[in-house]
C-alpha cells in the first residue's frame, strides 16, 4: 500500500481515506464495509483511528497529523506492508 498522508480528516472522502483504512484492517482495526466501499471517513474510521493512536500514545483525534501519518507508516514499514518506491 502507498504511505499515509497527513491531513486526512473526519468526513473527507476519497483515494487517501481509502489508503488510510487499508492501512487501519491491515493492522486489525475494524472499520465499516460501507465507510470502506465509500472511502469515507465516517465514525467507525474515526474510531479505528483513535484506537491506533492510543496504542501508540498519540493524542486522539478526528484527524491523520503529521505524527499519526508518521507512526502509521513506520508500522506499516516494519511489517512489510509499504509499496517500495
Amino acid at each position: 500500500m502507498k504511505a499515509i498522508a497527513s491531513s486526512i480528516r473526519q468526513f473527507d472522502q476519497g483515494n487517501a481515506v481509502s489508503n488510510l483504512q487499508q492501512a487501519l484492517t491491515s493492522l486489525g482495526f475494524l472499520i465499516s464495509n460501507d465507510e470502506r466501499i465509500a472511502s469515507f471517513f465516517g465514525d467507525t474510521t474515526s474510531n479505528a483511528l483513535r484506537r491506533f493512536q492510543e496504542s501508540f500514545q498519540i493524542p486522539a483525534t478526528d484527524s491523520v497529523d503529521e505524527n499519526t501519518a508518521k507512526t502509521l507508516n513506520e508500522v506499516l514499514k516494519h511489517k512489510q506492508l509499504l509499496d517500495k518506491d
